[in-house]
């Protein structure tokens, strides 16, 4: 019995080592948002990464520019971007800067930006991906099958 909880417990962490919690995310960037769905790519990525869309604006009075973008960045980032602080433009007087994060495959897709969009502002951060729940299911049934033997 304890060989076959040994050999289980191996098989589970040797997918967890492999890669098996990939993220998925897509990136671009653009003067506008349409711009930037229009160059739309998606990106795989490794654990503790979260997907997310950036809107910054300059305006000093005179002129005024826009640029959109989407990509992968560390989970410990976003705290920051939901502030405006994701880059050094964004302390500049001229510079408007607003971000988002998602946790969920391809969840940037649409504008998550934007409040009144329903389908992309219902999404909830979860932490835990498909890979987890898939392997944690490996798991039991590989432990219940051997413990019927």
């Amino acid at each position: 019995m304890k060989i076959a909880l040994l050999v289980g417990y191996i098989f589970f962490c040797s997918f967890w080592t492999i890669g098996t919690f990939k993220m998925h995310c897509y990136y671009c960037t653009g003067r506008s948002f349409e711009e930037c769905q229009r160059n739309l790519k998606s990106d795989e990525t490794y654990d503790n990464i979260a997907c997310m869309q950036y809107h910054a604006r300059f305006d000093n009075g005179s002129v005024k520019m826009d640029t959109f973008g989407k990509a992968a960045v560390p989970k410990s980032s976003c705290e920051q971007f939901s502030k405006g602080n994701f880059t050094e433009e964004c302390h500049h007087p001229f510079y408007e800067c607003r971000a988002k994060c998602c946790y969920e495959d391809y969840c940037n897709k649409g504008n998550i930006l934007d409040t009144t969009d329903q389908d992309s502002s219902s999404k909830k951060a979860v932490y835990i991906n498909d890979g987890v729940v898939a392997m944690g299911l490996l798991l039991g049934v590989s432990l219940s099958a051997f413990s019927v033997n």
